[in-house]
């Protein structure tokens, strides 16, 4: 028998009879349909695939079906589905277009239709076929999101539009961390003008977007354990806001913490140590307005005979902006000596100006100290947008701050514990405590009633110090047995008391992974295509930060849906 699509092989064991039924899909995939009667047992299936059929049969479904897991199969077995042409054209255009920032009229040009070895199609099947994938994606979130989750949000805004990125984040059973992308969108316009003011900062309209986010979802505010966010007084509020709800809907008090982000205060500290030094100050700005006349057309274009060094200017928001541009600024000094040798009649050589390196008191050696101080702090910055949860977490972002802080103790206000940038200090300090606690293997951890009272969601119940006693395994005449004295000296290896906590590793100290979703916002939303639906924005970057949730099959589920 032979079809051109078909999807799903079943296999039904009972003692007697196995029934095998498995299609032909053209070219790409041969395999088999058989009804054979066997006595009993997988054995007989096994040597009949081994002896009667080719060696891509017992790849395809010996795999599925022989494997050492076949003693535990049970009454039925879906054996893989097998993926259409049609399925795998298209999950080649969306794959394309998502992953590659492509708009998705890419499908109708001639040159991308000439080029592309994929089958033509339309924008509108293309689009259509995606909006089906992001409902089956969201729908697969919403079955693996656990009872309970912390939020990681931010908002951006872009051409008049404010919007808000949600990741929800959370510790599997294998202890790995997941930070998954639920929402990325637009604020719904307010109703009255004087809401209009303030649309888009507001603990109402952001909480409002939330809330509808996690409704989508089959959540609501009692599943949000803590929010991470950057460290504006806004979020803070947010989190009353959530609290008040979650004790007139649900009856319960209990708080939810803000965990400010940690890239946001470092970069005020080192705003605050450059600004409050007026040393330090003035030769920064210095160095700023250089940059700047060097980077004027007329100016670039002399500077080019000497060097191929290109100027860099500082920006706010990008927080390494600074350090960078001083180490640019000295690489430009250090090739003074091609400044001298130009014979190019022009005064942009003469704006760089020649120091004695030696001179410790010129302002060269200024800007030399500066950047040596920065160092650490851009290293710091560095190693804060890796994003690893088993390195950047609670914990190691407070060991490092105090490092800080032995040497700058006048940022003590940014990156203290108790900074008044610190919405919840209990539960910062105890969630610091627990990670460093696990770190050093230790069983135990010594926290305050109010950091304990803090963290009472992730106590294991075991409590702090419990000793875990087995219950005695015994001969008849009251000697232990040989299993249960290899257990004991086993036991006695390892600690004797269970964590009094679960893993918090999902507890990002930043907000890192929302400002990156941003910067890939922008480079969708580049200035052709400022136009675009805010929904389409949502879809691709949906698709993107959720790669891992779809593939062709997912692709063949919807177009036979469709």
């Amino acid at each position: 028998m032979q079809r051109r699509r078909f999807f799903v092989a079943v296999v039904r064991i009972t003692s007697k009879t196995i029934k095998v039924f498995v299609s032909r899909i053209t070219h790409y995939f041969y395999t088999f349909l058989c009804l054979q009667q066997f006595s009993a047992g997988h054995s007989n299936l096994a040597n009949h695939a081994r002896n009667r059929h080719t060696e891509e049969v017992k790849v395809k479904l010996g795999e599925a079906l022989l494997g050492p897991t076949r003693g535990a199969l049970g009454d039925w077995i879906t054996v893989k589905k097998i993926v259409s042409p049609e399925a795998k054209n298209m999950f080649g255009w969306i794959e394309w277009i998502v992953m590659a920032d492509l708009p998705v009229t890419v499908v109708e040009n001639d040159l991308y239709k000439k080029r592309s070895n994929l089958s033509p199609t339309t924008y509108k099947t293309v689009t259509k076929h995606m909006e089906a994938l992001l409902r089956l994606i969201k729908s697969g979130i919403k079955r693996g999101l656990p009872p309970t989750f912390g939020i990681i949000f931010d908002g951006w805004s872009c051409d008049g539009e404010h919007y808000v990125g949600i990741f929800a984040t959370w510790v599997r059973d294998d202890g790995s961390v997941v930070k998954r992308l639920i929402a990325c969108g637009v604020q719904d316009l307010p109703e009255t003008n004087d809401a209009a003011a303030s649309f888009g900062f507001t603990a109402d309209d952001i909480g409002d977007y939330i809330f509808d986010a996690l409704a989508s979802y089959g959540h609501d505010f009692s599943s949000v354990e803590f929010l991470t966010g950057d460290n504006a007084y806004v979020n803070g509020a947010l989190c009353t806001k959530i609290e008040g709800w979650i004790y007139r809907n649900k009856g319960i008090r209990r708080s939810v913490p803000l965990v400010g982000c940690a890239s946001h205060k470092l970069n005020l500290a080192v705003q605050s140590l450059c600004s409050e030094n007026p040393i330090w100050s003035a030769a920064i700005l210095r160095v700023h307005t250089l940059m700047v006349s060097l980077k004027s057309l007329k100016n670039r274009v002399k500077l080019a005979v000497v060097t191929s060094l290109n100027p860099q200017l500082r920006n706010d928001t990008r927080w390494r902006s600074t350090y960078l541009m001083l180490k640019k600024y000295l690489k430009l000094v250090q090739e003074t000596d091609n400044f001298q040798k130009c014979s190019f009649d022009c005064t942009t050589c003469n704006l760089i100006p020649l120091y004695d390196v030696e001179d410790k008191d010129s302002e060269f050696s200024t800007i030399k100290n500066i950047v040596r101080c920065l160092k650490r702090f851009d290293e710091l910055c560095v190693w804060l947008q890796t994003d690893n949860p088993s390195e950047v977490k609670m914990s190691t972002v407070r060991f490092y701050f105090d490092k800080l802080l032995i040497d700058y103790p006048t940022l003590k206000r940014y990156l203290g514990k108790d900074s008044y940038l610190v919405h919840c200090p209990n539960f910062d300090n105890a969630i610091s405590k627990i990670q460093l606690a696990a770190d050093q293997g230790k069983s135990t951890v010594s926290l305050s009633n109010d950091e304990r009272a803090a963290v009472a969601m992730y106590a294991t119940g075991a409590g702090s110090g419990v000793e875990v006693v087995a219950q005695s395994d015994s001969d008849d005449d009251g000697e232990p047995s040989f299993i249960e004295q290899g257990k004991s000296e086993y036991d006695s290896k390892r600690p004797k008391k269970q964590p009094p906590y679960y893993s918090t590793l999902h507890i990002s100290p930043t907000s890192n992974v929302v400002e990156r979703l941003f910067s890939r916002c922008g480079l969708i939303m580049r200035p052709h295509r400022r136009l675009m639906d805010p929904s389409t924005l949502e879809m691709l970057v949906m698709l993107r930060f959720n790669r891992d949730l779809w593939d062709e099959r997912d692709v063949d589920t919807v177009i036979a849906r469709n």
